[in-house]
């Protein structure tokens, strides 16, 4: 074979082995470009699910701070409601040995006061064991608290004995008006008008402005309790009922009950609490209802009480209501659900028809809130044209007259 021939099949293997090289060479780069696009989709892919995962993270590190913060702001609550608790519980002693001066010297009622707050104690622990995310460490507090507190109210009980003999002194007038301890009802009159007004007036005049500047006046908070009760009471005779003013007429003696207000077989039970709007009342005012209502005019009623602790009433016809111008917690309101006790929010209304006109024995007279007979002066027989205006003028066109001086004894 020639030189050349030689170089020619050299030149073709050399060509042919080139293209199976090339040909391999494409193989090789379609492949690596396929496993490049492979690879490139499984980085996005991930990339995106990288990417979800920081935005779940970001979501959850946001509702853990949420959360952070919001029992931060529970436990503050609780700490606080917690003191609060115990600030309460110290008004609470105040106040009840206020309270027991109604209920004369029976060591029996403010054993029954200590155990009802250890037991609200106790429950108020349940609740922080027991709720959704559980306050184990607050109910031990409590717990503990509730024991120091049931022995510090035991300690105080010896105190009842102490301030027994200050009890039976006479009741303080230092909360009266400066009218009430006038004697005379002309003379009530000219405490409300300037001695001009009082000579240049006629007497219907005299009367209305007297009123007039009476509801104007500035009470004092004993005063403006008893006027809540009237108006109160004032809407349960306008529902039939005939009512006894108790805390009026008794004072600090009432039993812990303003009205009794009966008709028919029921009896209604009525604490009345006319306080400021943005105040709260708490469930020891429900639990003293409560207990007032157990002791109820038990000596005339009840034939079957021989001296017990409670009193067994028909609980059918007597009914305790709490009445008050301002909202009550939530824990008094469950309370009051247990217990029974019924609670009305009655904002106090001033303008309301205040001069009673009462027909006595033939005579028609009507009483002024200032007049000494006002509170035990009833509106029972409105077919005898017994009723209630809103001023003197009314009432001396219905045939009503003022009352004259009154000097005998009340019952």
């Amino acid at each position: 074979m020639s030189i050349l021939a030689k170089v020619q099949k050299l030149k073709s293997e050399a060509l042919a082995e080139l293209n199976n090289k090339a040909k391999e060479v494409r193989a090789l780069n379609n492949e690596l470009e396929s496993f490049l696009s492979q690879a490139r989709k499984e980085i996005s892919s991930e990339t995106d699910s990288i990417e979800k995962k920081k935005r779940e993270l970001i979501r959850e590190e946001q509702r853990i701070d949420n959360l952070r913060k919001k029992t931060t702001t529970e436990l503050e609550n609780l700490q606080y409601i917690t003191e609060r608790r115990i600030d309460w519980h110290i008004d609470d002693v105040i106040e009840w040995f206020e309270e027991l001066k109604t209920h004369g010297k029976d060591p029996k009622i403010i054993d029954a006061y200590i155990n009802a707050c250890y037991a609200l104690d106790e429950k108020l622990a349940k609740y922080f064991e027991d709720k959704p995310r559980p306050a184990i460490e607050t109910a031990a507090t409590i717990r503990l608290y509730k024991k120091e507190n049931k022995e510090l109210l035991q300690r105080i009980q010896g105190l009842e004995y102490q301030l027994s003999e200050l009890w039976a002194q006479d009741e303080d007038t230092s909360e009266k008006e400066g009218f009430e301890l006038v004697e005379d009802d002309e003379e009530r009159v000219k405490y409300f008008l300037s001695s001009t007004e009082y000579s240049s007036l006629s007497e219907t005049e005299r009367n209305q402005r007297a009123l007039d500047n009476y509801l104007r006046k500035h009470h004092t908070k004993s005063h403006i309790g008893k006027m809540y009760e009237r108006y109160i009471g004032y809407l349960y005779e306008k529902k039939g009922y005939d009512v006894e003013y108790r805390g009026i007429e008794k004072g600090l003696k009432d039993g812990g009950i303003d009205l009794i207000c009966r008709k028919g077989g029921e009896i209604l039970l009525v604490q009345c609490k006319n306080w400021r709007l943005d105040s709260t009342i708490y469930e020891k005012h429900i639990c003293q209802l409560f207990g007032a209502s157990r002791f109820y005019d038990k000596d005339k009623i009840q034939d079957e009480y021989i001296g017990g602790l409670f009193a067994n009433l028909d609980w059918e016809r007597v009914i305790p209501i709490f009445v008050s111008t301002t909202k009550l917690d939530d824990h008094a309101l469950e309370v009051a659900k247990t217990l029974g006790v019924v609670v009305q929010n009655i904002p106090f209304e001033k303008t309301y028809p205040i001069i009673k006109c009462n027909v006595n024995n033939g005579s028609k007279i009507y009483h002024l809130p200032i007049d000494q007979m006002y509170d035990y002066t009833k509106i029972t027989k409105p077919k005898e044209g017994e009723c209630y205006v809103s001023t003197v003028l009314e009432a001396e066109q219905k045939g009503f007259r003022r009352a004259h001086r009154w000097s005998g004894e009340r019952n």
